[in-house]
């Protein structure tokens, strides 16, 4: 556990901290990512791709049942070479009429992604693969206190993609070392509908699992991507999973693409 002894130095830097995501780009409506996986491709040299949820709603049902506002969420992507990109993720999840407050990031991390094998996916031909690793933040809470929990860890995964005339597939496995030095994997098989029609339907089954007992997370994404125009794409769907212990838990995700040009490559 990370705490500073100046409570309002430590909440400055974790408002900096999660705030990378708001000042990337303040003024643009926002979008939650539909997927939990990723497919095998990178952002293009010189741009900035942003996946914005301004809000979302979750549930947990355990021994008893625990509203969450998930708002606001990010991903942002920078392309910085040819078939290289940075990729910074965080979420801040907001428990709703709780007796005891919370509000928290979670899922925070900053990863790169390296092209392995250009494919189908990415217009030429077979699978596309691609490498994705880097360290998992520590958890940012605002309430009850401003605070830093666990240390830094860190996540590896393989990536791949393969464009059908039917359809694209999409397979990650992740092997990761949490903030609470939790050994974790993570593999996912997902379903997109051709990328020429404009309204895709997008189905994801995944299982995660970590060395905690009983701790084995089953779940499955049901939704859909709508292209906007070339540079933007809105999504929504709905999750719902179930741990070994039959808790459960879902969310409710609508979220927007977008992609904006930083600086133009030589």
């Amino acid at each position: 556990m990370i705490t500073a002894t100046n409570p309002r130095r430590t909440f400055t830097a974790i408002a900096w901290w999660w705030g990378l995501s708001v000042l990337l780009f303040p003024c643009l409506p926002a979008r939650a990512y539909l997927a939990d996986s990723y497919d095998a491709r990178v952002a293009d040299l010189g741009t900035l791709e942003l996946e914005l949820q301004p809000m979302g709603y979750g549930f947990e049902q355990d021994e008893s049942f625990h509203n969450q506002l998930i708002a606001p969420s990010l991903i942002a992507y920078i392309g910085f070479a040819n078939d290289f990109d940075v990729l910074f993720i965080s979420r801040l999840y907001n428990e709703i009429a709780s007796a005891k407050p919370l509000v928290e990031t979670r899922e925070s991390a900053v990863f790169v992604r390296a092209m392995l094998r250009r494919g189908s996916y990415n217009d030429e031909s077979g699978p596309s693969l691609q490498l994705v690793a880097g360290p998992v933040l520590p958890t940012a809470s605002f309430l009850p206190q401003p605070s830093l929990a666990g240390d830094f860890g860190m996540s590896v995964g393989l990536v791949a993609s393969w464009s059908l005339p039917l359809g694209t597939l999409h397979h990650n496995d992740f092997v990761s070392l949490t903030s609470d030095r939790v050994a974790e994997l993570f593999v996912s098989l997902a379903y997109e509908g051709p990328r020429a029609w404009t309204l895709r339907p997008y189905i994801e089954g995944w299982y995660d699992v970590d060395s905690t007992a009983g701790s084995g997370l089953a779940s499955g994404v049901v939704g859909a991507y709508w292209d906007l125009s070339d540079v933007a794409i809105l999504e929504a769907g709905v999750r719902v999973g179930a741990y070994e212990d039959l808790s459960t838990e879902g969310e409710i995700r609508c979220a927007l693409w977008l992609q904006v040009p930083v600086w133009q490559p030589r």
